[in-house]
């Protein structure tokens, strides 16, 4: 074998200083938030930082690392979102009385009611709908992850729930996070497409990021593009988890509220509120004793 081969094929092995300063800028960054990010956008923080390469083969590093780090308890095992669920299945309550105190407490008005608009938020990724839902939820919002191109059979149900409310005058908005790459540009067209052709379901789908004024607006790392026959043809592409939760909800937030007006949502919460302390008040000991 000659040298050339054997210095192409030699790898940089990190040393003991080297991880220490990697799990020191893990700990920091993961500081700066006050909840769970996905391994992926602390991938992004971490190249951007310097402290690793912004390589696939650095990330597989990167993730192995955590797993050691929280198998030895060194960082908490939940400062990171794992998209999967937990379980399937029923909530159950020791008995009447704790169930109707759970309904008190978890009471939500339909916010949406004299809107003219049905609106649902999507993600392409699983690693970004715990920070979206946390805005969706405020303004009573469903999210839906469709990992990518939906498939049929979910798209099915989608357009049976938007056309379940066009009787009712509203009209169905889809707003959509995803990657900017060829085929994350292209979902968006699909879906809409589909829907319509297949389901004679006409929605409004605005796609809220990532856009490029995001790209410059919050400085994101890219990619190069795969060069995908089926979507646009761009000079780089940017994933959806680079952009911080945060920054996330916030261009969300923007976009639901052109949908609603202030003062009508504003009438609702309060609405909303005044009830949810009645609720509050029933003495339910006494309800259940009579």
């Amino acid at each position: 074998m000659n040298s050339s081969n054997t210095a192409k094929q030699k790898r940089h092995r990190r040393t003991g200083a080297d991880i220490k300063e990697l799990f020191s800028g893990v700990v920091a960054i993961c500081d700066e938030y006050d909840e769970p990010i996905s391994i992926r956008h602390l991938f992004y923080r971490c190249s951007n930082a310097g402290l690793i390469e912004k390589t696939e083969q650095a990330y597989n590093s990167l993730r192995s690392h955590l797993v050691k780090w929280r198998e030895q308890r060194l960082i908490p095992f939940n400062w990171f979102i794992d998209g999967t669920r937990y379980h399937y299945g029923h909530n159950t309550f020791n008995d009447l009385g704790e169930y109707l105190r759970h309904c008190s407490q978890s009471y939500r008005l339909n916010l949406w009611k004299d809107s003219d608009y049905y609106v649902e938020v999507w993600t392409e990724k699983d690693a970004i709908a715990a920070a979206v839902n946390k805005i969706a939820e405020e303004w009573n919002l469903r999210t839906f992850v469709c990992r990518g191109d939906p498939s049929m059979s979910s798209l099915d149900a989608a357009a049976r729930t938007f056309n379940h409310h066009a009787p009712h005058e509203y009209r169905p908005v889809i707003l959509y996070l995803g990657d900017y790459d060829e085929t994350g540009l292209a979902i968006p067209k699909t879906i809409e497409g589909k829907l319509l052709s297949n389901h004679d379901c006409a929605v409004e789908l605005i796609r809220v990021g990532i856009n490029e004024e995001h790209i410059l607006r919050f400085n994101l790392p890219t990619r190069p593009a795969k060069g995908d026959r089926r979507g646009e043809s761009i000079d780089y592409a940017v994933d959806i988890d680079a952009m911080k939760p945060a920054d996330l909800r916030e261009i969300l937030a923007k976009e639901i509220e052109s949908f609603i007006d202030p003062d009508q949502l504003e009438r609702m919460r309060l609405i909303e509120g005044s009830e949810r302390e009645t609720l509050e008040t029933i003495d339910i000991d006494n309800l259940l004793r009579q």
